[in-house]
């Protein structure tokens, strides 16, 4: 014996696990699942919340309706109306943005605050402050401060490509061919690989670099 059924509470996300059934209006016409409730679909649809309908059948073991065993599936045709995320996938989808590893990796007032290591002699002072080596091994770059102060001058050959803008101070900066330019800050360079180039200053000068090669191979 078919008897179809109607529920205005106690369903779950997916319009099945139903507590409290109650019988439909019209026996034989088919049961439905409105969720949220019929009452609160207006508010929850401006609420922005997701309402779905499914409609489903009851079947019962007897036709007594105090010892009845009532089992229930969705029947056919019906689908979600807004297509919702089911509880559990919301709940995996937060677990993932929680325990996601940071993209962005930020250092405050570094230009201020970052002091570059002693590279060579006593006025030479460099220092990555961020490396891909990590996550990219294959095709790696670094970033840092390069410090030039007053005293030897610096002759440096590069073993990868390097881009690099003035900060603060003052350079005066050369290559093999004859090229020399006196760098203020907001100027850019880029040395090419292979690239001899003789690094001096006045007084002092600081940039900050990124080169194509991993943390610590300057």
């Amino acid at each position: 014996m078919a008897l179809d059924y109607k529920t205005s509470t106690d369903v779950d996300h997916r319009g099945q696990g139903i507590t409290t059934p109650k019988r439909a209006s019209r026996p034989g016409a088919g049961g439905y699942i409105l969720y949220p409730p019929a009452a609160s679909a207006p508010a929850a649809a401006a609420a922005g919340r997701k309402i779905y309908i499914q409609q489903l059948k009851a079947s019962v073991s007897s036709s007594s309706s105090s010892n009845s065993t009532i089992s229930w599936e969705c029947g056919e045709g019906y689908k979600p109306l807004s297509s919702p995320l089911h509880t559990t996938q919301k709940r995996e989808k937060k677990k993932k943005k929680k325990n996601a590893m940071p993209q962005m990796h930020y250092y405050p007032r570094a230009q201020s605050e970052f002091k570059p290591k002693l590279l060579a002699g006593d006025n030479v002072f460099l220092q990555d402050i961020y490396s891909s080596d990590k996550i990219d091994p294959e095709k790696p770059i670094s970033a840092g401060f390069y410090r030039l102060e007053k005293g030897e001058k610096l002759v440096y050959t590069y073993a990868y490509h390097e881009m690099k803008i003035i900060l603060e101070g003052e350079y005066q900066i050369s290559d093999e061919s004859g090229q020399s330019v006196t760098a203020k800050p907001g100027d850019v360079f880029y040395f090419e690989k292979g690239a001899t180039i003789t690094f001096t200053t006045p007084e002092y000068g600081l940039a900050f670099y990124t080169g194509q090669r991993p943390m610590g191979g300057a």
